[in-house]
């Protein structure tokens, strides 16, 4: 198994070079990838390090969890939005620089200069998706679920009209290039 890169890797990401070349990022906020502040923005600076390393040819993002890729954004942490000032225009100012960091963080992977392949496998609603667009090669595993939430209705992501989403919940993802639940897996031992 690969050695863990300790001075590239966070408190919620984990960086390691399994191969020559190939830095592998897994999301590690147990128990479900709970996007909060201090993780998208630790995820940010991870991928903008990794993306200054010359010795880097390709990115794969994965999740250190054994069956969810990540539940999206911790809902939790949007509390601290009710701090925000009272006044409506600097309160909008407020929540317009805090998406934009958010922003920034998620899209450090369209950034990279290298290839971002993300590995995705379990649950994947809402933010996920914005993160697995961001990446250049998307594999999905046999058992992934996408799902984002439409005007308090769940719905399956996918290129299809607006009306279809909305009659859809949530349902299995086929499998993609192949790739089958047994096959996928963590790092080599």
């Amino acid at each position: 198994m690969a050695e863990q890169r300790k001075d590239i890797s966070g408190q919620y990401t984990k960086v390691s070079f399994p191969e020559p070349h190939i830095a592998l990022v897994q999301l590690a906020r147990a128990p479900v990838n709970a996007f909060n502040e201090a993780f998208w923005r630790e995820f940010g600076h991870v991928i903008d390090t990794i993306s200054k390393d010359p010795n880097v040819r390709v990115v794969v993002l994965a999740s250190g969890l054994p069956k969810i890729f990540t539940a999206g954004i911790d809902l939790s942490s949007l509390a601290e939005l009710k701090t925000y000032h009272q006044d409506p225009g600097r309160r909008g100012l407020q929540l317009r620089d805090h998406i934009r960091s958010f922003q920034d963080a998620i899209s450090a992977t369209e950034r990279c200069p290298y290839p971002v392949i993300v590995a995705v496998h379990g649950a994947a609603p809402g933010l996920s998706i914005d993160m697995i667009a961001a990446c250049d090669v998307r594999y999905a595993a046999e058992n992934t679920r996408f799902c984002i939430k439409v005007r308090g209705r769940s719905c399956l992501t996918s290129f299809l009209p607006v009306s279809t989403y909305l009659m859809l919940m949530c349902l299995p993802c086929p499998v993609i290039y192949g790739i089958r639940k047994s096959t996928w897996a963590s790092p080599r031992t």
